[in-house]
């Protein structure tokens, strides 16, 4: 798979998020600089488990801890 056709793979599959989405694909693909696009992701994974830490009573005490590691 070359660069291009995953870079149109990520973006077709986000393309309902905003532009600043493009942006740290366009960034990353045209500058090689991932930071960006690792922090975007990044974000993706914390929100996505934000429902499981609320159904394991777990909200607070998460919250907490990423504040503690810088990771909010």
């Amino acid at each position: 798979m070359t660069n291009n056709s995953l870079f149109i793979q990520l973006k077709t599959k986000l393309g309902e998020h905003c532009l600043v989405d493009y942006e740290a694909l366009d960034t990353a693909r045209c500058t090689g600089d991932y930071s960006s696009f690792i922090a975007l992701v990044a974000e993706s994974v914390k929100r996505s488990f934000e429902p499981y830490w609320w159904a394991l009573g777990m909200e607070e005490e998460m919250e907490s801890y990423l504040k503690e590691m810088n990771c909010d």
